[in-house]
């Protein structure tokens, strides 16, 4: 018993030392081995195009030249630029799982993050490699994955966001392993995508749509509440108010803003780059404190006063499992609810409940104080709210609280930093009205002493053991250099000028354009002049405000030109020049005008002009001036700084919220807004570059009004109870300048004179129209020259329908046995020109029998022509034997027909092979070549050829003639415009001289036409504008329309940018039925025993709008779209006729050459087509004839042919242009309240488009130049020069308009101006005229025109 006992016992004892020993081994190797889920981790298996098996590779500059390889080595990336490239692998992952990603780098690389290895959508990285000596490193980054995360993407990186590197990264026996614990030394990272976790990377969804919609809608939305809100503001700064329920009003007000922003907090995803930040420093933060947070965090650029929230938000993170992306965002949900308090309580303050109530509305309403917090989840509400209580703090002169909030808003971000000059600026005035007395002294030392308090609370920990060579406070100044230097571009996604110039995400450093120097100049200096001319009434000499704009302005308009003509005038430098002339401007006249209440609007301009002259900016740095400019408003009761928070906050809504959209559905570097130098292409850009041009607007119209005197809005008329109003005057009638005999003598002659000019040597009258048809493969013929001569051999091929270039062989032979062989191309392109056989031009050809191969069926030659090498005559020749094709004698029966040279003179050139080919396939029923635009402007083009012949005069008659009518129609215009004979003539002269209206209608393409058609249907519809449309009768008022709608149907059956004018017609058109509706109205109003018989006339009227726009329906949709499907006769004659449906097919179907879907639709949809073009030109390029197109060059005879503007026509109408829109916003900023009163007051009736009180014509051609050029702002693919040519005709009426509104005041300088811009143009014309007209001059004239480097070729 006792040895079974014993046995029992040894058992026992084994058992326990079995355990313990298993208990030690594994206590000894740590944890448990998981498997690797990387796939092909040592990068020794790659795939047929040496990439390795499992990865693949991107990079945030796609285009940057980085190089991806995999060697014996391992994966291999060469970055020689700046950028964040990487090789990628995504894989399955548990959830809420601790997981290690290894791996071994060697690194020679500088800037940014260095070589890594990292997780994609969150910010978590290893250790950083930069330089490893040639030596392997290896890094670790732990993490924990999200609570419904099933899959991570993983980077062997060479780079970061917002830390780009450049040099070059291995990287091998990289795993990704499950871990249980994580050793000390690291802590878990984050690795939870803060959207779309549930998604799996094999999941393909369709392509989101943009969120234009929703964007319009908000504005649409926030317009009409405002305006809405406005109207209900009182009329008087004190009103009797009943004070019960005011409490519950304004809580209402702030829970709506509090759970509408929550709301927006869980429906909107944020900005993936900075949510991933700010929940990784927030983490972070947690795990190691302020003192370390610096020197482990890797890479941070926001200062120490976020990590203190951050700091919160990550210790309540881990408490409640983990930092999410709604964490983040509730400090600006706060925040923003606490402005609309302060906006409360200021409103209430300086006027009443009821305003301050209405300005909290219109903040917490407000859309961009939604899309900038609540949905992007950035800081720029928290340091709002601070900048917000500084101001009001500044204000009341309590800088005991104003200095150390403000030092808590600049360690909150360091953009609060463009505020200090004007705080500067305020406390400096603060001293001199209290003139420096002890009490002020007293309070602005103890805001120094507590700013200093806050910044030990807030800063100081962080910086106390920093490590590396900047310590203290030098590492918190080169934290906020670095910040503020990080994005060294002209413009980050900011929609400002430089955005409209195409410069988004384009180097500082690179030198600026005279385009943008004159536009930000121009910006700046501007709003000063017109705020003078405000005070023209006062003593400039004793107002210091005015004599600071002058000089300040007068500055700049000398040290940019001088800078630009001595030194390398860099964006960056530029930027500097206009943050210096910003500042200085805004602080002396704040300081000047003495009045603390102006402070927010001054400040609110500031910033925008920051915003809108200098580099460098962000979307969302306007979100500041929303909230002064209505805390402005509530200050100085100023309802210009309402009605422009009203423009700052959809400009900057549209601008922030494409950011975000685009972020949201596509993300990365394609996810940025329009780069067209970078090469991203955006589907909003129609809302982007409506956003930069309400934004350049706003900063204008702010800088001006805060320079300007505040009107008494308030104040009412004052009119005695003794005064009576008079009666209305009697309705005086519109009335269209008569055409008279002088007039049609001076349209007769200038347009006889151009036509003169435009069909001289226009182009040969002769040309091979005969032709041999290949009928067979192989198909030959022989010459015979009768004996042994050197000859060269030319040719003149016609139209060939092969996709490929045609093939055909010139073997030359003496006795008839032996042959030499040359290969020639016929391409399609070729038709209809003449060529010579590669060579025989220099080296002829010694035969006596030549042999034409040509190895395709249907190719045709219209004539061979052969040349004695010596004397240049024509040789003679017979055919050796009988063809069975009677076309073959057809290439020996012209033999006249080539005068001169090949060259533009009797050949085609440029696309001239397109149209001229069309044209000549309309007239003969065959298959339409050119199927890119719609067809009547190559109908037009073979209803010439059928009258002159296949020829180059032929093909170009009918748009010279063109080219004729256009200046009679620019004469009417002129004069309707300017009711006098003078502005016709100068209109249709400077058309005349125009260089690009030359060249363009003496080529052979559809542009001529389309520009033709626009300006007679301008001209009639500006006729009816100008009708007396109650008096005549109602048919008579649909003349004028119709003629403008068969014109329009012209334009956009010659050209789809016809399309444009339609839009500026239909402006036009609703604009006259409003103001004959306003008219109507007026009259309707009147006490009938008041109205005079006109006036009654008009009362009844109120039908003639109805029917009139009823009749549009026909007159701009039915007729145009008829004329439109009568265009497609000869198009589809060759296949059995015209139908609708082919017609459809043609536009948006498959019914295009070359297999494009989506027909002409789908063709120029085409993003970046055409952009590698070496004359492709932007918008922006070509009112300064940046790059002029280049048609044609021959370098025998020094003939060259480009497509230009005249300087004297185009940048003078720039100006003209520039002094139009100048002339319409001073108006209505002189007279726009004073107007309303008069009109209430006098019932008076008017409709005349030119009263003295309100010009029509400035905003007419406004719109007739925008409807012409800024569609071609959105337009994604390649543009040209010659694009801008419909813009011409309403540039030179801007220019005639100006010197017209001189005249009224100096109208002999008027008449010499004009005739100096008319000698101008007309002689740099003739100078220009080689370059127009293809003649050949000498090499020194054309060297003389080359004004700057690479402008013009020949």
């Amino acid at each position: 018993m006792q040895a079974k006992k014993k046995r029992i016992l040894i058992l026992l004892c084994a058992a326990v030392v079995l355990l313990c020993g298993v208990y030690f081994l594994t206590r000894s190797t740590g944890e448990a081995t998981y498997d690797n889920l990387i796939q092909n981790g040592s990068f020794t298996e790659t795939n047929s195009d040496g990439m390795p098996e499992g990865w693949y590779t991107n990079a945030y500059f796609p285009d940057a030249g980085t190089q991806y390889r995999v060697d014996h080595e391992g994966a291999h990336i060469i970055s020689p630029a700046l950028n964040d490239a990487r090789f990628a692998q995504t894989v399955p992952v548990a959830p809420d799982t601790l997981y290690c990603l290894r791996g071994f780098i060697r690194a020679n690389a500088v800037d940014g993050k260095g070589a890594n290895l990292s997780v994609e959508g969150v910010y978590a990285f290893s250790e950083s490699v930069y330089d490893s000596q040639n030596e392997w490193q290896e890094v670790f980054l732990y993490g924990r994955t999200g609570k419904k995360q099933n899959y991570v993407t993983v980077y062997a990186r060479l780079g970061g966001y917002s830390g780009e590197s450049q040099g070059e990264a291995w990287f091998r026996d990289i795993t990704f392993n499950r871990v249980d614990s994580v050793p000390q030394g690291y802590f878990a990272q984050n690795l939870a995508p803060f959207t779309a976790e549930e998604t799996t990377p094999d999941e393909e969804t369709e392509t989101q749509k943009t969120g234009a919609l929703k964007l319009i809608l908000a504005c649409a939305a926030y317009t009409a509440l405002f305006f809405l809100l406005k109207n209900r503001l009182p009329a008087t700064p004190v009103i009797r108010e009943n004070k019960r329920g005011q409490l519950l009003s304004v809580a209402l007000v702030l829970l709506g803003a509090l759970l509408s922003r929550m709301a927006c907090v869980f429906l909107v995803p944020g900005y993936d780059v900075d949510i991933g930040c700010f929940t990784a420093w927030a983490g972070h933060m947690a795990e190691v404190g302020p003192v370390q947070f610096y020197n482990t965090v890797g890479f941070c650029d926001y200062p120490p006063g976020y990590m203190n929230i951050l700091w919160i938000i990550g210790l309540v993170g881990n408490a409640l499992g983990g930092v999410t992306e709604w964490m983040v965002k509730v400090p600006a949900v706060l925040c923003d609810t606490l402005i609309c308090l302060l906006l409360y309580t200021e409103g209430k303050k300086r006027a009443n409940h009821r305003t301050g109530l209405i300005l909290s509305l219109l903040f917490a309403l407000n859309p961009v104080s939604f899309v900038s917090g609540a949905c992007w989840g950035q800081t720029d509400s928290m340091m709002t709210l601070l900048l917000l209580l500084s101001v009001m703090s500044l204000m009341r002169g309590k800088w005991k609280i104003a200095l150390p909030v403000y030092v808590a808003a600049v360690l909150m971000k360091p953009q609060a930093l463009m505020f200090g000059p004007m705080g500067v600026a305020a406390l400096a005035l603060h001293l001199k009205n209290e003139k420096c007395n002890k009490e002020s002294i007293r309070d602005v030392v103890m805001g120094i002493g507590l700013s200093a308090a806050v910044f030990c609370a807030m800063a100081l920990p962080f910086i106390l053991r920093i490590e590396g060579e900047n310590q203290g406070l030098s590492f918190l100044l080169n934290l906020y250099g670095n910040t503020m230097s990080s994005y060294g571009y002209v413009t980050i996604n900011a929609c400002n000028p430089y955005f409209l110039l195409g410069l988004n995400w384009y180097p500082a450093e690179n030198s600026a354009s005279v385009a943008a120097v004159l536009t930000v100049s121009l910006m700046a200096a501007v709003p000063s002049v017109f705020a003078c001319l405000r005070h023209h009434k006062q003593d400039w000499k004793k107002d210091y405000s005015l004599l600071s704009c002058i000089g300040l302005s007068a500055i700049l308009a000398v040290v940019l030109p001088v800078l630009a003509l001595t030194q390398n005038l860099t964006y960056a430098v530029l930027s500097t020049c206009m943050i210096v002339y910003t500042v200085a401007l805004c602080c002396v006249q704040f300081f000047l005008k003495g009045d603390m209440k102006q402070l927010p609007g001054m400040a609110a301009a500031m910033l925008m002009m920051l915003f809108t002259c200098a580099g460098m900016m962000h979307e969302r740095y306007l979100f500041p001036v929303v909230v002064l400019l209505l805390l402005g408003y509530g200050c100085t009761r100023d309802k210009r700084l309402l009605y422009l928070s009203l423009l700052v906050s959809l400009a900057s809504f549209l601008n922030i919220g494409c950011v975000l959209d685009r972020n949201i559905r596509i993300g990365g570097a394609e996810g940025h807004l329009s780069a067209p130098l970078c090469n991203i292409t955006s589907d909003l850009s129609f809302l982007e570059y409506l956003s930069s041009v309400l934004i350049s607007v706003s900063a204008f119209l702010c800088l001006y009004t805060v320079l300007s005197p505040v009107p008494q809005w308030n104040e009412k008329k004052a009119a005695s109870t003794e005064e009576t109003i008079s009666a209305p005057p009697a309705y005086e009638a519109p009335s269209i300048p008569k055409i008279t005999v002088r007039d049609v003598i001076l349209m007769l002659c200038g347009t006889v004179l151009y036509a003169v000019l435009a069909f001289s040597n226009l182009g040969s009258h002769l040309a091979p129209e005969t032709m041999w048809t290949t009928e067979t493969r192989e198909e030959s013929i022989v010459l015979d020259l009768g004996e042994e001569m050197a000859c060269s051999v030319l040719y003149y091929p016609g139209i060939h329908w092969h996709r490929n270039n045609a093939h055909m062989k010139v073997e030359s032979s003496i006795d008839g046995f032996n042959w030499e062989s040359r290969s020639v191309d016929i391409s399609t392109q070729d038709c209809f020109k003449w060529k010579h056989v590669t060579g025989t031009e220099i080296t002829p050809m010694v035969a006596r029998y030549l042999r034409f191969s040509i190895e395709e069926s249907g190719v045709t030659i219209h004539e061979i022509l052969l040349r004695d090498a010596g004397t240049g005559e024509v040789i003679p020749y017979t055919l050796s034997e009988n063809y069975a094709s009677a076309s073959v004698a057809n290439i020996m029966d012209e033999q006249d027909t080539l005068e001169g040279e090949p060259g533009w003179y009797n050949s085609t050139y440029f696309d001239e092979i397109y149209h001229a080919r069309t044209g000549y396939e309309h007239l003969h029923g065959l298959r339409t070549y050119e199927t890119s635009h719609p067809p009547l402007g190559k109908v037009l083009i073979s209803w010439a050829i059928a009258i002159f012949g296949m020829n180059p005069f032929g093909w170009r008659f009918a748009g010279a003639l063109a080219g004729v009518l256009m200046l009679p129609g620019m004469y009417l215009l002129g004069k309707l415009l300017s009711k006098n004979k003078w502005g016709g003539l100068f209109a249709m002269l400077m058309m005349a001289f125009d260089l690009m209206h030359f060249t363009q209608t003496r080529i052979a393409t559809i542009d001529s036409f389309v520009v033709l058609f626009i300006i007679w249907a301008v001209y009639f519809m500006l006729y009816w504008f100008r009708m007396d449309f109650f008096a005549k009768p109602f048919w008579k008022t649909l003349i004028p329309l119709g003629l403008s709608g068969l014109f329009f149907g012209f334009s956009i059956a010659s050209k789809w940018t016809g399309v444009y004018n339609g839009v500026g017609l239909a402006v036009l058109f609703f604009w006259g039925i409003f103001r004959r509706w306003r008219t109507w109205k007026e009259a309707r109003d009147l006490p009938a025993v008041n109205r005079s018989e006109e006036e009654n006339v008009i009362a009844g009227g109120g039908w003639r709008m109805l029917c009139s726009v009823a009749s549009c329906l026909i007159l701009f949709v039915f007729i145009p779209l008829f004329i439109y499907y009568l265009s497609y006769i000869p198009y589809f004659a060759w296949e059995g006729g015209v139908t609708v449906q082919k017609v459809i097919e043609a536009a948006v179907g498959n019914y295009f050459k070359d297999g494009v879907v989506g027909g002409m639709l789908g063709y120029h949809g085409q993003p970046r087509l055409g952009m590698d073009h070496p004359f492709y030109s932007p918008w922006y390029e070509w009112p300064v004839i940046a790059k002029p197109m280049w048609y044609y060059d021959s370098s025998s005879d020094n003939a060259t042919i480009l497509a230009m503007g005249n300087p004297a026509v185009w940048w003078v109408g720039l100006i003209g242009l520039a002094g139009v829109v100048l002339l319409l916003i001073f108006r209505h900023v002189k007279n726009d309240v004073h107007l309303t009163e008069d009109r209430k007051l006098t019932g008076s009736v008017s409709l005349s488009l030119f009263p003295a009180a309100d010009d029509a014509r400035f905003g007419i051609l406004i719109i007739c130049f925008l409807a012409q050029y800024l569609p071609w702002m959105l337009v994604t693919r390649g543009t040209y020069i010659y694009h801008y040519f419909p813009s011409v005709p309403f540039i030179i009426l801007c220019t005639m308009l100006c010197l017209d509104k001189l005249s009224d005041r100096w109208k002999k300088t008027a008449l010499v101006l004009g005739g100096v811009l008319l000698v101008a143009a007309l002689a740099l014309f003739i100078a220009f005229f080689p370059y127009a007209s293809g003649l050949p001059v000498s090499t020194e004239w054309l060297d003389s025109m080359k004004w700057f480097p690479g402008w013009i070729w020949y």
